[in-house]
C-alpha cells in the first residue's frame, strides 16, 4: 500500500438535468458543468 501514497485520482463527469417538465424522463439537458471529485491516498 506504501506504493500508493501520494496517488491522485480525478473524475470528471458532465453535469445534466433531467425530468424537464412535461416530458418526465423523456427529456433531459446537457450543461457545459460538470461534478468533479479528486481522492488523494495519504500516509495515516
Amino acid at each position: 500500500m506504501t506504493s500508493l501514497i501520494g496517488r491522485k485520482v480525478t473524475v470528471k463527469v458532465p453535469a445534466t438535468s433531467a425530468n424537464l417538465g412535461p416530458g418526465f424522463d423523456t427529456l433531459g439537458l446537457a450543461l457545459s458543468f460538470y461534478d468533479e471529485l479528486e481522492v488523494e491516498v495519504v500516509a495515516g
